[in-house]
């Protein structure tokens, strides 16, 4: 486990303490954050608003960008497995078609 308290800090801000598990979408500008909230752990996944129609979101939902579960009470990282990572990316695109968004995550990398 690591120790990164800017990332903590910018995910306090975003994220409050009681959050029910699933996913958040907060922005800041053109980019910012889709965190994924599980048991006590946070995931942070960044994105972009495009210049573009074709997407809603620019996200960097593949699995090498889901890396770092960030657990808020004892600031402390821990790297996802892969298998966790696909499982995430599947949610993540799950949610995603729920709400109606158009994304780019190549799925299944």
């Amino acid at each position: 486990m690591s120790n990164n308290s800017f990332n903590f800090n910018s995910i306090r801000l975003d994220i409050k303490d009681n959050q029910s598990p699933g996913f958040y979408l907060r922005t800041h500008g053109r980019g910012g954050f889709i965190y994924f909230v599980e048991a006590d752990y946070v995931v942070p996944i960044a994105i972009e608003m495009p210049a573009v129609k074709e997407f809603d979101l620019l996200i960097f939902g593949e699995t090498e960008h889901i890396k770092e579960k960030y657990y808020l009470m004892t600031n402390e990282t821990m790297v996802i497995d892969t298998k966790d990572r696909f499982r995430i990316q599947e949610l993540l695109v799950q949610w995603l078609k729920f709400k109606g968004l158009k994304h780019d995550i190549k799925i299944g990398i």
